[in-house]
């Protein structure tokens, strides 16, 4: 099956249909700047980091956008690599080579083919947010790269690997039938840390950490039962912006453990890693 769809598509995405008055994502910096992206490059990738429980995932925005193709996840192995796997994919795209389902595709993995196959749609939400923030109402399809063992056979396959077949998903699957194991209890490995905060919630942050530049070394619970993130470095309001939270947690996994911080309280991370907690001082007096 050809995936290539083309350039005649139906498209919502902050590019084709800019948000107006009220809509959030004309505020999300993160959105704003992979949409940048994808005007200078035609897709961007985004990143979810591992933590000790869950493999990390990358997968591209913008492919649908730009070619009219489906967009492409992978999961499980360095973020770094596969990274530069799925630019490849879309470096074939720009080419003109099209997604094709269920086939041996080569020149994304050296020395190994992968496959690619279908995303079921219920597993949008949970793992693709940022993409389906971006595309707005209508969201595309995604696709699956599914890579092999190091002796080449696939997770279907008999004799397969078992971190090839443990730490990716089979996304192919409606998202309660996953196969046990990790991916199936993906709701109770990864809750919503920050009860009564809607995934959707704006929060600052600074350009450092959006960028990668800094982690997140401070988290501040405000009066205002607003929040900020941020890298605990000096800053004026040039520094700072404004983003969704799911996009800092999707970054930054380990903010789990703060998300309990009540109103008026703060957490700052130790070198050694651990959180320390104290009230959030008072706004100094005018003078």
């Amino acid at each position: 099956m050809d995936l290539w769809l083309g350039p005649e598509r139906e498209c919502h995405c902050l590019l084709c249909v800019p948000p107006g008055m009220g809509d959030e994502r004309a505020d999300d910096a993160y959105l704003l700047r992979t949409a940048e992206n994808i005007t200078r490059h035609g897709w961007s990738v985004c990143a979810v980091s591992d933590d000790d429980d869950l493999p990390g995932w990358v997968y591209t925005i913008g492919l649908w956008h730009t070619f009219g193709s489906p967009e492409v996840a992978m999961f499980g192995l360095r973020i770094h690599d596969m990274h530069g796997w799925v630019n490849r994919i879309g470096e074939q795209l720009r080419r003109g080579r099209a997604l094709r389902l269920d086939e041996p595709r080569d020149g994304v993995i050296d020395r190994f083919s992968v496959v690619i196959r279908p995303v079921h749609e219920t597993w949008y939400p949970e793992l693709f947010g940022a993409g389906m923030g971006f595309y707005g109402r209508l969201v595309p399809p995604v696709t699956q790269v599914v890579w092999p063992d190091r002796h080449g056979v696939l997770p279907w396959e008999e004799g397969c690997g078992g971190r090839c077949q443990v730490d990716q998903p089979s996304l192919w699957l409606p998202s309660h039938e996953q196969p046990a194991g990790i991916w199936r209890d993906l709701d109770v490995l990864t809750p919503w840390p920050f009860p009564g905060v809607s995934q959707e919630a704006m929060v600052i942050t600074t350009h450092r950490i959006l960028d990668g530049d800094e982690p997140v070394r401070l988290v501040v619970h405000n009066e205002d039962d607003g929040w900020e993130f941020l890298d605990g470095l000096p800053f004026d309001l040039d520094d700072l912006t404004m983003v969704h939270i799911h996009h800092i947690l999707g970054d930054f996994p380990g903010l789990a453990t703060v998300g309990d911080l009540a109103i008026g309280e703060m957490a700052e991370r130790r070198p050694d890693g651990l959180w320390e907690r104290s009230p959030v001082p008072p706004e100094p007096a005018d003078a």
